[in-house]
């Protein structure tokens, strides 16, 4: 499954970004900004897998 985020505000350490989804399944996600280096992206993607 692929989750797109748009970037929303960065807080001191993280940049928060908000699920582009009718029915959120994760809402907002928090990465460290040294996950970016230096860069602030304006959207990200997440690639859920659910193992069993």
């Amino acid at each position: 499954m692929e989750i797109k985020f748009a970037f929303e505000k960065a807080t001191k350490n993280t940049f928060r970004f908000e699920e582009l989804s009718t029915d959120p399944i994760i809402g907002y996600l928090y990465v460290k900004k040294e996950a970016f280096n230096g860069r602030q992206p304006s959207h990200v993607i997440i690639n859920l897998e659910v193992a069993e």
